[in-house]
């Protein structure tokens, strides 16, 4: 392979393979929040890639995952201590 090639190949492959790595760690617990950011730097710095939106949807579901539930707040008042 030439250099020219292998440069055509490393644009189109890097990327993904990096992107690979990046899941694997994810879905492996293994460093998830670093996972997550080389992910967001994948997609920033490759934004015409075929797959980013893909990766985009994956790392929004991933986030939305990670995130922790919160409990909804009533907007109806406490109701009142009984009185004797």
């Amino acid at each position: 392979m030439s250099e020219t090639e292998f440069a055509q190949y490393y644009k189109e492959e890097g990327p993904d393979l990096q992107w690979g790595r990046a899941s694997y760690l994810l879905q492996h617990k293994i460093t998830p929040i670093l996972a997550m950011a080389d992910m967001l730097k994948i997609i920033r710095e490759n934004p015409t890639h075929p797959k980013a939106g893909g990766w985009v949807k994956q790392l929004r579901e991933a986030v939305n995952q990670t995130q922790i539930p919160t409990t909804p707040t009533s907007s109806e008042p406490a109701p009142a201590a009984p009185q004797t």
